[in-house]
């Protein structure tokens, strides 16, 4: 018989940890950034603060390359690139980690 954790199970109904995780996930889906912007004003909350610098410089960075559209095999590269990062920073705040995302996650603002 399998056995549940009852303090994790009762951690993921939180409602504080949902938002939290959202709002950082949020962070990642480049045109979406403004919302935990405007929310993180208010809630001066580290881990939410730490992905949106994080979505940030990912936008930077994929604001950079979308002017790779003129050489079509450049473009693709660079989308499947932006789209592995998203990937990659989204089960960073599923996993509550404040990973730095590979190369850009450096040279967050």
């Amino acid at each position: 018989m399998a056995t549940i954790n009852l303090n994790k199970a009762t951690s993921l109904v939180n409602g504080k940890l949902i938002i939290k995780l959202a709002l950082a996930a949020c962070s990642y889906l480049l045109v979406l950034i403004f919302i935990p912007l405007i929310f993180s004003i208010f809630r001066k909350n580290q881990f939410i603060i730490f992905h949106l610098r994080q979505g940030a410089s990912l936008l930077i960075f994929w604001v950079i390359l979308a002017f790779s559209f003129y050489i079509p095999i450049l473009f693709w590269i660079a989308t499947v690139v932006v789209l592995t990062y998203i990937i990659i920073g989204i089960s960073n705040v599923i996993m509550q980690k404040e990973k730095h995302l590979p190369l850009i996650g450096k040279l967050a603002l």
